[in-house]
């Protein structure tokens, strides 16, 4: 078998693995209330969410990890479940601080969550809330986070895949 051919084969599986863990959460109609919210230029709430959960899990393979996938997925798809727009005035002023918190109370209501998805979601927001992510699945989300917003005000635009 050729290389490029075990790669493309590679990649369909880790879609199809990822799709599995994410599909439950992205067909629940709160969650789908994140399209309704922008993000970073121009990309919704829950295209930003999806796009740190793919991102995060492939590093996280890339790692050699294994075990904890279905939870990082879970967090990463939820570290943005704020459901407001952060842009208008009366919630902008100290988002960045607060919006952990908020997503981990809302993802709380809605689902059951465990210790390690509320870490990821609480604490991706480091260095600007005080703990640092203490597990490596919350750090991975925390760090990919970073990368896509960057990515996003650069004007990125992410695999079709991962549009919402």
């Amino acid at each position: 078998m050729q290389k490029a051919e075990l790669a493309v084969r590679l990649r369909r599986q880790r879609q199809q693995e990822f799709w599995a863990i994410a599909r439950e959460l992205l067909k629940d109609p709160n969650v789908l209330r994140m399209r309704n919210y922008p993000q970073h230029r121009g990309t919704s709430c829950l295209t930003h969410c999806t796009a740190v959960a793919w991102y995060s899990f492939l590093l996280y393979k890339r790692l050699g990890l294994r075990g904890r996938e279905s939870e990082l997925v879970r967090g990463a798809l939820l570290h943005d479940f704020f459901l407001y727009d952060w842009h208008k005035p009366d919630h902008g002023h100290l988002h960045g601080y607060l919006h952990p918190a908020r997503a981990a109370r809302n993802a709380a209501r809605y689902f059951p969550i465990n210790a390690l998805e509320r870490e990821i979601i609480r604490r991706h927001m480091w260095p600007l809330t005080p703990v640092p992510p203490l597990h490596l699945c919350a750090l991975i989300v925390s760090l990919v986070d970073k990368c896509c917003t960057l990515s996003e005000v650069a004007g990125y635009r992410y695999p079709s895949f991962l549009y919402y």
